[in-house]
């Protein structure tokens, strides 16, 4: 039979047992956590740490919406598929703002119209810029 007001050995324990699991619980945890990358002060992960000058959203054909962050040295784009990346910028011979991976897989061009290029194909294009300022 169950005593409630007392004290005896299976209460012993199980409060033994209970402490053993929430500290072995709150150490996974906390190996876990530091495990995670730290946020960048510009946003999403894979942005530099550097301030963000403007915030383009793109509208491109289909409907698809990417969503650029511009910094002095390159483009951190959130695209429809879910992925996030940072390119850096390239110079161009016609002017326009054009990013690129480091080996050349996936370009990113900005003019009047703006497209999203990946192994040599057009995944989004046609897209629309409408432009934010970003406040300081």
């Amino acid at each position: 039979m169950i005593e409630f007001n007392k004290v005896t050995w299976y209460s012993k324990a199980a409060a033994l047992i209970l402490a053993v699991i929430v500290g072995y619980l709150g150490f996974r945890i906390g190996v876990e956590y530091a495990q995670l990358p730290e946020a960048s002060p510009t946003g999403p992960r894979g942005a530099p740490a550097e301030t963000v000058r403007r915030f383009d959203s793109l509208t491109c054909e289909g409907g698809a919406g990417v969503l650029v962050a511009h910094s002095r040295k390159g483009v951190t784009l959130s695209l429809p598929d879910g992925r996030i990346m940072f390119l850096p910028r390239v110079g161009t011979e016609s002017g326009g703002e054009q990013y690129m991976s480091a080996d050349g897989a996936i370009i990113f061009s900005l003019g009047e119209e703006a497209f999203f290029r990946e192994n040599g194909r057009v995944k989004y294009g046609g897209c629309v810029p409408q432009t934010a300022e970003a406040s300081p």
